[in-house]
């Protein structure tokens, strides 16, 4: 649903705490969402699904694209820089919200990029690309004649799919 669920992922990766380690699409169902919603088959793998979408990150590039967008103009620079500004911005707020858990455990903040969330941070950017050029007025669909809403449609329901669920058998425990 959001980087806070990714971020919750990764840091169930962590030795230093409790947390089981999420490897299966149960498993990061719980690490996301918690234990207090049903957790069987369906649930879980559609949970797991779920929360590699940075919604947040989608809702504010949404927004900054409405800004700007501008249809008597053939130049189309300002909505590349919003969406490569947010596509960078996509690993840096997985990374904080992560640290901030950490930190708010009592942890030292994680530095070291061996400690870091990185199957979440790339999943992020993977699932923003697609989720974002999906979007009417992206710069994509608007400079890549191919990229169209349907060919944007599929790879939007194939992607986040895919990634939901191919992300557990990337999981790995983060040595702290």
């Amino acid at each position: 649903m959001s980087v806070v669920s990714m971020s919750q992922v990764g840091y169930a990766r962590r030795t230093d705490n409790n947390l089981t380690p999420p490897t299966s699409v149960l498993l990061v169902n719980q690490a996301a969402h918690g234990n207090s919603a049903p957790n069987d088959v369906l649930t879980s793998a559609l949970g797991s699904i779920a929360t590699y979408i940075p919604s947040e990150l989608v809702v504010l590039y949404t927004g900054i694209i409405a800004a700007i967008s501008d249809s008597n103009s053939h130049s189309h620079t300002g909505q590349w820089v919003a969406f490569w500004l947010i596509f960078g911005l996509t690993p840096v707020t997985v990374w904080v919200l992560y640290a901030t858990r950490a930190k708010t455990d009592g942890k030292k903040l994680p530095l070291d990029p061996h400690i870091w969330p990185w199957l979440e941070m790339i999943a992020g950017l993977v699932a923003f690309f697609i989720w974002a050029a999906a979007l009417p007025k992206s710069p994509v669909q608007l400079d890549w004649s191919f990229y169209d809403a349907a060919v944007a449609s599929i790879i939007v329901l194939v992607g986040t799919f895919v990634i939901g669920l191919v992300s557990p058998l990337f999981s790995h425990t983060i040595q702290t």
